[in-house]
């Protein structure tokens, strides 16, 4: 077997492992609450701050290869992956679980960047698109089987098996960059850029905790308010720090173009309605229909075949009729989708929530 396919079987198990643990505690979300005595908004916390920890250092995470070192900078990560998902299982609190949680999405931010050049460097120009696709799928697919996996492990064992499950994957992810991975970086590093990650996770940071503490603060609280005001400035900062910078995080002068902003901000919408739905849905299977957690993981199952049918048809509809006709069609049915979901009330069933569910999160994974 060529060196190129080892390669991309290391890269690819970092990026499954990263991904299933997105989702994968959504479904052990209500056996948290009951542990810790947590309320709902508590509770989106342990979901809420793995992905607040992977988007603080995922963008400087790339200028980090680039300088120390790919293969070292994605194994601190999946050291530092492993060390917190133990930590996590072993967690007596909601606080130390919570900070574990977003300790364990620095490590998924440090890990999931070198990927794509580790993947350039070792395949052959014509295979790389392929290669890419393949991670793609395994990323989508991780993400989408993450709730079933969770539920399983918490139906037969304990939510805290969903984090030490994340060992033996690990090892083998580790053995694998060890072995077949080889070291690169960029020859011309560019400076870290240190101000401006801390003026992108002050903007991150507080917009996340604004919008999951905004129900139970309310949205005219001085809480609430000083947050935005904190978000505002984290903004202003950012900008005002890039613009002086020829080699920052963020290249401002990119959004100058109308389809590159649009294409950004189409893809926040995306992810927003990707997971808040599908907390939504998985949360409402369990304390509404009363179904256990492998039975809700279970509920989405289906969406993993689904979406490697969505992967390779929108790549058909892209080559036959463009790029601008597929993602209108995609973004109005996602639209459709949450429309949809608008109207779920306690008496709705499985079906009707499966329907919208669906239409939303299969033509975020062609859209993506």
């Amino acid at each position: 077997m060529p060196r190129f396919w080892l390669v991309l079987a290391a890269t690819s198990s970092v990026l499954g492992m990263a991904s299933l643990d997105t989702l994968a505690v959504t479904t052990a979300i209500p056996d948290i609450q009951r542990d810790f005595g947590l309320s709902p908004a508590e509770a989106a916390w342990v979901v809420a701050a793995y992905v607040l920890g992977l988007v603080s250092v995922i963008v400087p995470g790339g200028r980090f290869a680039d300088t120390y070192g790919r293969k070292r900078l994605t194994l601190v990560g999946v050291n530092v992956f492993l060390a917190m998902s133990v930590l996590c299982g072993l967690a007596p609190s909601a606080a130390v679980l919570v900070a574990a949680r977003f300790a364990q999405g620095v490590g998924a931010g440090l890990m999931l960047p070198p990927g794509r050049a580790i993947i350039v460097d070792a395949f052959p120009k014509e295979r790389i698109g392929t290669a890419f696709g393949i991670g793609a799928s395994v990323s989508g697919i991780a993400i989408v089987a993450g709730p079933t996996v969770g539920g399983l492990l918490t139906d037969l064992l304990s939510w805290r098996a969903i984090f030490f499950i994340n060992v033996p994957l690990g090892i083998v992810a580790l053995l694998l960059v060890v072995v077949y991975v080889s070291e690169s970086r960029d020859p011309l590093p560019r400076r870290v850029d240190a101000p401006g990650m801390i003026a992108m996770f002050i903007l991150t940071a507080s917009i996340a905790t604004m919008l999951l503490q905004l129900s139970r603060w309310g949205a005219r609280s001085v809480a609430v308010g000083a947050l935005l005001v904190v978000a505002v400035l984290g903004l202003v900062g950012l900008v005002a720090v890039e613009r002086k910078r020829t080699d920052g995080l963020v290249r401002l002068d990119l959004f100058r173009r109308t389809e590159f902003a649009y294409a950004v901000g189409a893809r926040f919408a995306l992810s927003i309605a990707g997971l808040s739905t599908a907390f939504f849905m998985l949360l409402y299977m369990q304390d509404v229909l009363g179904y256990t957690a492998l039975q809700a993981g279970a509920g989405i199952l289906p969406l993993v075949g689904t979406a490697i049918v969505m992967a390779t048809v929108s790549g058909v509809l892209v080559d036959r009729f463009g790029e601008r006709p597929v993602v209108f069609g995609g973004l109005s049915l996602v639209l459709a989708g949450l429309v949809v979901l608008l109207f779920v009330t306690r008496d709705v069933g499985y079906l009707y929530l499966f329907v919208g569910f669906l239409i939303i999160i299969e033509f975020n994974c062609s859209l993506a």
